[in-house]
């Protein structure tokens, strides 16, 4: 880490992912490298310290503080950093616009969601994959997130994602990946904007499709892998009313025939 931060002044991305750590003697040296990185490459844009299970708030603060003008950070499997420790670096680098961290990060409560966009103004992309555990802090405050990532999150249920969707009125890209709770029965709300929805590893069925092809008529994309309990009643409820749509991905999807929804979809109007 050191010869980076000497020679390369000008770095703009770095990418330190999955490092090989052999025992917690390194971690000193470690922590010192990541600070002579902070205070030598002051030009940083983008960094990837995914498994640097050292870091912790302290160590994340120092970093955010430093990178003037970091916009996109990946911090997966840091088990040290809490969710205090993410949302006070935030408000030290206000230029961040994509974030990631996943279920090793300590989420006591959902609130932590709108505490991100409230501390990084300009946050456009956020993926807190596994992290969901109780329920979302009612939050009033609109929110410009175009891309939001929960995928594996569990414990979400029908109430908190219309919670979330009803204050991220821009979102573009959505993924529900593996949220097994979900049905969507009975929800209230209305994604315009939306353009990708992926809830392949869900519990989807006709009557979730129907909700859907009500609620996201912009829908371009809509990915169902392995969604054995889709049927093409649903399915085609969703070619009628998301007329934009021009994928549907229903790869593992034992009950209908993927050729043929394909064919219905490319020759919708």
């Amino acid at each position: 880490m050191f010869l980076i931060a000497d020679c390369f002044p000008l770095l703009e991305e770095l990418d330190l992912s999955n490092p090989i750590i052999e025992s917690e003697e390194n971690y000193e040296s470690l922590v010192n490298g990541v600070k002579a990185l902070s205070s030598k490459l002051f030009k940083l844009r983008k960094v990837n310290l995914t498994s640097h299970i050292y870091i912790n708030d302290e160590l994340l603060f120092h970093l955010f503080r430093n990178w003037k003008f970091l916009e996109e950070a990946i911090i997966l499997h840091c088990n040290q950093i809490t969710n205090a420790g993410v949302t006070s670096s935030l408000r030290e680098r206000p230029t961040l616009r994509s974030l990631s961290f996943n279920r090793y990060i300590d989420l006591s409560d959902n609130s932590t969601l709108f505490a991100l966009v409230n501390n990084g103004p300009l946050l456009r992309e956020i993926s807190l994959g596994y992290a969901w555990k109780y329920g979302v802090e009612n939050s009033n405050t609109p929110m410009d997130v175009a891309l939001l990532n929960l995928s594996y999150c569990r414990n979400i249920s029908d109430k908190d994602i219309c919670e979330v969707l009803t204050t991220c009125l821009k979102i573009v890209h959505l993924d529900l990946t593996g949220c097994s709770q979900l049905k969507l029965f009975g929800s209230n709300f209305e994604v315009p904007k939306l353009e990708v929805l992926n809830l392949s590893h869900a519990n989807v069925d006709d009557k979730t499709l129907y909700v859907i092809s009500k609620h996201c008529r912009g829908l371009m994309q809509l990915l169902l892998k392995c969604c054995n309990d889709v049927a093409m009643k649903g399915l085609q409820q969703v070619i009628e009313n998301c007329t934009q749509s021009r994928e549907i991905n229903l790869s593992g999807c034992c009950n209908v025939d993927a050729n043929v929804v394909a064919s219905m979809v490319f020759s919708s109007p």
